[in-house]
């Protein structure tokens, strides 16, 4: 599966394909800047990339992107778009590339569709976008020096506990890169690294200097040393939003709903920047057997975001079974992480069903 994938991306042309990736992600921005530096070092330019969130219109991106005659979803869990993807399919060649839980397996519809459930034995969630991407890239060319991307997904996932020989390899390219308490986690020199690309959330600047970052970066230790003009930029938004984060980190206990019996926390943010995912990550972290439920109003929709580090729970799950329920609602993502979004006017019916479907589902 992941041959004919290198075939399907050696034979992708930079004008005639479009790369697009989970919007905010940090896994989701390295796994689309591999992609791209290989079909650029193979063909010699840059395709053209674009990123998605699920609150997004599928349909909008759908009419967009249908001119490119190739077209790659990288850490997208698009797979439920079926009818949508096989009507895209029909003046397009589509190669989806997720490791988020499984809806639909598209090969049978002419779509080439790679998920680590269909040749991977271990915990497909942990096979993350970038290191699928770079396996891949792999087959068709030498991607070793941007090994570190693949790492960056990795930790920022959480899947580098299960590829620690593939971490290993990396640490062996890149020595200095290996530093910290903890060198498969974001307690290392890589895991600051990942902090940095992940300021790609606070804004759409920020995202779009977060790709372009790992687009051109060749150096990755220059990343933490503010050598390329894209780095200073992301950690300058990471350092006066880290302050925010910290806040909300901090005062949890104070200003979230907290389900004591269920140890459950349903946290509003209330930040101009989008500081959910981070915060959520953080909080679940530092706090691991505790079910924290984030949300945020923006523009008409509630963007969700949720975390169960000890995986009492599964967050994917989690997440589709309340936003069926809501109005314009989607949701989905892994069992320690998940997220989704629904209309503003089901708020009230949103809080009262997370602590009840948490209580099943425990």
């Amino acid at each position: 599966m992941l041959k004919q994938a290198a075939d399907f991306v050696s034979k992708c042309r930079p004008a005639e394909t479009v790369i697009i990736y989970h919007k905010s992600c940090g896994d989701g921005i390295c796994a689309a800047a591999i992609l791209a530096r290989a079909i650029g070092k193979i063909s010699g330019g840059l395709p053209t990339i674009e990123s998605y969130t699920y609150s997004e219109s599928f349909a909008k991106l759908a009419e967009k992107i249908q001119k490119f005659k190739k077209i790659i979803f990288i850490d997208l869990a698009i797979d439920k778009y079926e009818s949508e993807l096989i009507a895209i399919k029909k003046s397009s060649e589509i190669l989806l590339i997720d490791h988020h839980e499984l809806t639909n397996n598209l090969n049978d519809t002419g779509i080439l569709h790679v998920h680590p459930k269909f040749f991977y034995s271990g915990n497909s969630s942990r096979y993350v976008g970038a290191k699928l991407a770079y396996d891949i890239c792999a087959e068709v060319t030498d991607v070793k020096k941007i090994c570190w991307l693949a790492g960056v997904g990795l930790v920022h996932d959480m899947g580098s506990e299960d590829f620690k020989e593939f971490m290993d390899f990396i640490y062996k390219e890149y020595p200095e890169l290996k530093a910290g308490k903890n060198v498969y986690g974001f307690d290392s020199r890589l895991g600051q690294i990942t902090s940095v690309i992940t300021a790609a959330s606070y804004s759409e600047t920020a995202e779009k200097t977060a790709i372009k970052l790992c687009i051109v970066a060749n150096d990755p230790m220059a990343i933490l040393e503010r050598k390329y003009s894209e780095a200073n930029e992301l950690m300058k938004f990471k350092e006066d939003i880290s302050k925010e984060i910290d806040d909300y980190v901090k005062n949890w206990k104070s200003r979230a709903n907290y389900y004591e019996d269920l140890k459950l926390a349903v946290y509003e943010i209330k930040s101009k920047h989008d500081i959910n995912s981070p915060a959520a990550t953080i909080l679940s972290i530092r706090n691991p057997d505790v079910i924290f439920v984030l949300y945020k109003i923006l523009s008409g929709i509630v963007n969700i975001n949720m975390r169960s580090h000890a995986q009492r729970i599964n967050c994917a799950e989690l997440a589709k079974r309340i936003t069926a329920k809501l109005e314009n609602g989607t949701g989905g993502g892994h069992i320690p992480a998940a997220g989704g979004s629904f209309a503003v006017k089901d708020l009230k019916k949103f809080l009262e069903l997370v602590p009840k479907l948490v209580k099943e589902m425990l």
